[in-house]
């Protein structure tokens, strides 16, 4: 199914040396000869497991790291030594953003989820036997492997970032406890060679000059199957109205079916989107004390418009960006003490605030703590092996 980065958008609303050799998948006659990362990528995509195996890596965390997981390290691990391949590679270039109606990007964001998922299954396996050192390598490469995929590209790549951070996140928090210093403190270095992560809007401005010629296409498509109760058109307006009363979310579709079957006015919404877009760029570009203003006013001007869901949700964008900027600052935080001890919570600044980070003892274990909130609830980072309670 050929599916527009915004669909995807609307529906996803992504140093040391180890004196033992690990049994896990190390190393691999695997070898691609190129000096693109992406082609690397391309082919290690091919040694990924088939849909059998795929509830393993969906539930890597929980996996059992028993002899019929290193079984299938062992089997996969082609997969493995390309990714590190790739991430050893510095040029990494996807090619064109936009091919008929489609992102190209949608194509790779499967199968990248999958070797991630994959990588973190053997980084358990290695913590298992010891290896800590070969653990935070990878780790390290998963973080190149995060600026890699997006390179250049559409939002819905950006996107796709911020799900493997998480899964860094959570694995470097669950594991720090058994990774020596000299670990801890290699793997601070590659964390802060890495580049900061793009903003949404300069991903934004990128996709711009494609939004019309993609509509362009798929207004050549048959208007009844796009508006069907199936079709592309209405699940994006299902999707994004779920919590709205059936009389809004039916007048909604009403008024798309009303624009979208009209070749004059669907031309002239089409031609009206990118101004709202570069309108949402400069919102989400406003100091904080503009924005909340600024936002409310375009954010009922979009709600207006009858392809709306073609524009990015701005509050989403903005609440991600600062949602993320503070698990960065989790992460950072979190290999601060490691290193220095509990005391470097004092030099630290909550970016959603003007204090630090609170520190709250739990246990065998911390938990690091901002004064921001998403969706109700206080963002937080358990730092120390999984709490059994939770279990």
């Amino acid at each position: 199914m050929k599916l527009t980065a915004l669909i995807l958008l609307a529906l996803t609303v992504a140093s040391c040396t180890s004196t033992k050799a690990p049994t896990t998948a190390a190393s691999s006659s695997a070898a691609v000869t190129s000096t693109n990362a992406a082609d690397i990528y391309r082919q290690a995509f091919t040694h990924l497991p088939d849909a059998d195996h795929d509830r393993l890596l969906r539930t890597w965390d929980d996996a059992p790291l028993d002899d019929s997981t290193k079984a299938f390290l062992k089997e996969h691990a082609e997969a493995i030594s390309l990714f590190r391949q790739a991430t050893a590679t510095e040029h990494c270039d996807w090619g064109n953003i936009v091919e008929g109606r489609t992102y190209t990007a949608t194509a790779r964001l499967a199968p990248s989820r999958q070797l991630a998922a994959l990588v973190h299954l053997n980084i358990s396996m290695l913590m298992k036997e010891g290896h800590a050192d070969q653990a935070y390598e990878d780790m390290a490469r998963l973080l190149t492997m995060t600026h890699q995929i997006a390179v250049n590209d559409s939002l819905v790549a950006r996107f796709s970032t911020d799900a493997e951070f998480d899964a860094i996140l959570t694995q470097v928090a669950q594991t720090l406890p058994d990774a020596p210093q000299m670990v801890v403190r290699a793997f601070n270095r590659a964390w802060k060679s890495q580049p900061a992560p793009e903003a949404y809007t300069a991903a934004m401005r990128r996709e711009l000059p494609h939004l019309k010629p993609v509509l362009a296409e798929v207004s050549k498509e048959d208007p009844e199957k796009l508006l069907a109760r199936d079709g592309e058109i209405s699940m994006m307006i299902s999707f994004g109205t779920m919590n709205e009363p059936q009389e809004e979310r039916d007048a909604r579709i009403q008024r798309t079916r009303e624009t979208w079957l009209d070749p004059q006015k669907r031309q002239a919404a089409i031609d009206s989107l990118p101004e709202l877009w570069e309108e949402t760029i400069k919102v989400l570009e406003l100091p904080a004390y503009k924005y909340q203003a600024a936002s409310t006013a375009l954010r009922k001007k979009i709600d207006a418009h009858p392809l709306y869901f073609f524009v990015p949700p701005v509050q989403q964008l903005h609440d991600r960006t600062q949602t993320y900027t503070v698990r960065r600052a989790f992460l950072q935080t979190a290999l601060s003490i490691a290193i220095e001890g509990k005391e470097a919570i004092a030099n630290t600044t909550d970016p959603a605030g003007e204090g630090p980070l609170q520190y709250v003892q739990a246990g065998d274990a911390y938990e690091l703590r901002s004064i921001l909130e998403t969706n109700g609830h206080q963002e937080r980072q358990r730092i120390g092996h999984p709490d059994p309670a939770a279990q």
